[in-house]
């Protein structure tokens, strides 16, 4: 999948994502596997990107995921700030007030995922 054509996904949420992000998807289309020893990280591919956030974004409309541990935890962008900052939220309740910052960028959030997963151990 294009750069381009992920773009006509994000488009018409007034949203760029992180050009790492898009450079990543853009070559994988989403991946899942552990990480680290304890770890797990599924990142959406464009279709269920669309299908995830479908339902999501009616209840929570400021946050688009795009990825999730696969425990009750996912990863979105928040798409209502300025900084695009990356979240991690329990899907359980969509509680925005209790998410953890997880980074600006995709390299940032990979970062911070793979450290989180470091220190659980």
């Amino acid at each position: 999948m294009s750069a381009q054509q992920l773009q006509t996904i994000f488009s018409p949420l007034n949203f760029t994502p992180p050009a790492d992000y898009l450079q990543f998807m853009s070559e994988t289309n989403g991946s899942e596997g552990p990480v680290g020893a304890l770890g797990y990280l599924a990142i959406y591919s464009a279709q269920e990107l669309l299908d995830c956030n479908a339902q999501t974004m009616t209840v929570e409309p400021g946050v688009l995921f795009f990825a999730t541990n696969r425990g009750g935890e996912g990863y979105a962008f928040e798409t209502d700030k300025p900084s695009n900052s990356i979240v991690a939220l329990e899907l359980a309740d969509l509680d925005r007030g209790r998410a953890r910052p997880m980074g600006r960028n995709f390299l940032e959030f990979l970062e911070t995922v793979t450290s989180e997963q470091a220190a659980e151990r």
